[in-house]
């Protein structure tokens, strides 16, 4: 009888060791050898109540309240397998995350922040139904969404992908949202995220470089899944990239040709979102022309690093009939035209040599105002009938500290713009509190 009860126990023993149950009293879910912990954070815009993170569908693992600062740890996941974090709490979407397999403890994981209950997306959930958000991401120094990818769910949802935008392809956001995705019968193996890019990326779920760089999909009803795919700058190029729009209406352009004299041409998306390729780390002037505008030209620093980076350049376009409104002058086709805007008023701008008519300032509303001697609220002039050649630009403020830029690069000193004829040569210009002594 004793030896028939031993050998009861160790059946009970090991068949509670094999499926991962406890006697819910001294025995552990597993050993520490068996799992790992993940420590990482989550940032969110606005408060949530009862904020949590959990194990989804793993009941042995206790879910964590993030501190003050967003960070939280969850202990006991399985070693070596992949495994779904569950971002919870009052009045926003819960949200899924796939966490790819790994042999030791993680730490600094990022959740995303759940999104608030129709605030970003109006309609909200369906009972019974679960979306998707890609998030196409840069992977370099400077974070931030990929333009120009396409993403596409199997099986496909009911709606979807919306880009956010008039195109087939992700803008500057990089954001791609499946509404519906299937539910019923269908494992997460088979639910499958790819995304279409010239580069190789990655994303949770372990693929690296993959032809079809595709992952799992995590789908829950009632739950937001949140998938971040990195795409690397490319290594051996460099990148200009950027939206170009009309400076009246804020609209995309479509259509509109973005040139260097060394690289060739890109033309704008649906989205008014192009990329070029820059062959080295040399100046550049980026030459623009669209349909019915002024074409535009603004020269760019390149101070990429030797790992291809990119940087970002976007453009406004006024129409021809628009650029002198006002002005009481005529722009003349063989002249160039120099248009300044920035974040200040009360600056004036020197241009050297200094054209015939001066500079023309625009009012609060954004209309030519010659009466003007000063940069208004607007923070915009222009200069017509420039010669075409080379032109130096210096700022002064009674109080601030202003600066041109043909880049990200700021100078106090005269900039050197180009002026050429036939065409806008645009310039930003930010003022701010001079440093004190």
């Amino acid at each position: 009888m004793i030896q028939d009860r031993g050998c009861r126990w160790a059946l009970c023993a090991w068949l509670c060791h094999a499926l991962g149950c406890t006697d819910g009293q001294t025995d552990a879910p597993a050993s520490e050898s068996e799992t790992i912990s993940l420590t990482g954070y989550i940032r969110t815009a606005v408060a949530v109540p009862d904020l949590q993170i959990a194990a989804f569908d793993l009941p042995q693992v206790s879910p964590a309240t993030p501190d003050d600062e967003g960070v939280f740890t969850l202990a006991g996941l399985p070693r070596g397998r992949p495994f779904i974090i569950e971002s919870s709490g009052q009045g926003i979407v819960a949200t899924l995350q796939l966490v790819p397999p790994s042999s030791d403890d993680i730490y600094g994981y990022r959740a995303m922040a759940p999104q608030a209950g129709g605030t970003t997306y109006p309609d909200g959930l369906a009972a019974g139904q679960a979306d998707v958000l890609a998030l196409v991401q840069r992977d370099g120094y400077q974070r931030n969404g990929l333009a120009l990818a396409e993403v596409s769910l199997t099986p496909p949802a009911i709606d979807g992908p919306d880009y956010f935008n008039d195109s087939m392809e992700t803008d500057l956001s990089g954001r791609a949202l499946f509404r519906g995705a299937a539910l019923s019968g269908v494992a997460l193996s088979d639910v499958q995220l790819t995304v279409t890019v010239a580069r190789p990326c990655t994303a949770p779920g372990g693929w690296e470089g993959d032809i079809d760089q595709s992952t799992r999909v995590p789908v829950a009803p009632g739950h937001l899944t949140l998938v971040e795919t990195l795409c690397p700058d490319l290594a051996d190029a460099r990148l200009v990239q950027g939206a170009v729009t009309d400076g009246g209406s804020s609209e995309p352009i479509v259509g509109a040709s973005v040139c260097t004299l060394e690289d060739g041409c890109a033309t704008t998306n649906q989205a008014g979102i192009y990329e070029l390729e820059i062959a080295d780390a040399v100046d550049r002037v980026l030459s623009l022309t669209a349909a019915g505008y002024a074409p535009l030209q603004q020269a760019i620093t390149n101070e990429w690093q030797a790992r291809g980076t990119l940087s970002l350049v976007g453009m406004t376009v006024t129409k021809m009939a628009e650029l002198t409104t006002g002005a009481a002058t005529t722009q003349d086709p063989g002249q160039a035209f120099i248009w300044i805007r920035a974040n200040g008023s009360s600056w004036d701008a020197i241009l050297d040599p200094a054209p015939a008519q001066g500079m023309v300032y625009l009012d609060g509303d954004g209309t030519a105002d010659p009466s003007l001697t000063v940069a208004s609220l607007s923070g915009q002039a222009f200069a017509p009938n420039v010669a075409p050649g080379s032109v130096a630009l210096s700022l002064s403020h009674p109080g601030l500290d202003c600066r041109a830029s043909t880049a990200w690069e700021w100078s106090a000193e005269p900039v050197q713009l180009p002026s050429t004829a036939g065409m806008v040569t645009y310039v930003r210009v930010v003022c701010f509190p001079a440093a004190t002594p």
